[in-house]
């Protein structure tokens, strides 16, 4: 605080603000949860009022909304909490924007020349779309990377297991290999599944449900198609009916080196992965070229 006239600094005060915001993938609103604590005051610092609101700052995203009603009073050690919701306006397919948060501080017989205002660390992006999803609209941060969850139960999660460890790219195995990015054209799908399923890919006469399940997932631009390899290029596999609840894994072509997998897997537990792969990609809203990862059976 300043008095205006002689220049010299009359008071003055600190806080501590927090925000937390929480996005909705399932629909186009979001929310923060806010506080502000008063941490001391001197000089002539005194009856502080605080308002505050969040806004996106990037195109109109949203509306603005104010954490609590009006400027609220303050004293040291006093927190005021409140919070904001907004709904993205939804005016494209999808969006990405910032968001700014203003503090405005006012005092007795006191007159504010600079509200402070902050962002998100490194001014994080929100980004909303209605095309992840055929049924709803959603928002995610894009700078963070999913994790697709799968247990351990089936013959087409053990070929993903098998293939995270042994692939020299261990593929979407975080920490130790590169992410997998996501394949939306459907066309180029059905090409990709193609080319690593071809002759190479001989079905088990004994197994009238073996199917090729291949890995990385004809739905990432990791595939072996697109890596510009083909069936004889993978590992070959054929996850074993585990005996004492423990899984084996049965050889039928020199895995090492390898950059893509050809597994022998029953065509419901092929599909069932493949659903699995699906409804993530819809709850998580990931999009074309995006980034994730994988675990199975932690």
């Amino acid at each position: 605080m300043f008095n205006t006239c002689t220049k010299k600094k009359i008071g003055g005060a600190t806080f501590t603000a927090k925000q937390e915001i929480t996005l909705q993938a399932k629909s186009g609103e979001w929310k923060t949860d806010d506080s502000l604590m008063l941490n001391s005051a001197w000089g002539e610092a005194k009856g502080l009022r605080a308002a505050r609101k969040t806004e996106c700052i990037s195109g109109a995203a949203c509306g603005a909304g104010s954490a609590w009603s009006g400027a609220q009073a303050i004293a040291v050690g006093k927190t005021l909490y409140g919070g904001t919701t907004h709904k993205w306006k939804a005016g494209q397919n999808t969006e990405g924007f910032q968001t700014k948060t203003t503090v405005t501080i006012t005092g007795a017989g006191q007159i504010l020349l600079y509200p402070a205002s902050f962002q998100p660390p490194g001014k994080m992006t929100i980004r909303c779309d209605k095309i992840a999803s055929g049924s709803s609209i959603g928002c995610v941060f894009p700078s963070f990377a999913p994790t697709l969850m799968l247990p351990l139960e089936n013959h087409g999660q053990v070929n993903v297991a098998w293939s995270m460890q042994s692939l020299t790219d261990h593929w979407g195995w975080e920490g130790k290999g590169s992410p997998l990015t996501r394949e939306m054209d459907e066309t180029v799908i059905k090409a990709n599944r193609g080319k690593v399923c071809d002759s190479a890919w001989k079905a088990d006469p004994t197994d009238p449900e073996d199917s090729c399940d291949e890995f990385p997932f004809a739905a990432t631009n990791q595939s072996g198609a697109q890596l510009n390899l083909s069936g004889k290029d993978c590992a070959q596999i054929r996850p074993d009916t585990p005996v004492g609840g423990r899984w084996t894994v049965s050889y039928l072509n020199d895995t090492a080196g390898r950059r893509c997998t050809i597994g022998h897997v029953p065509n419901k537990e092929n599909g069932s992965v493949g659903g699995s792969l699906s409804t993530f990609y819809q709850n998580q809203r990931v999009l074309n070229d995006e980034k994730f990862w994988l675990a199975v059976g932690v």
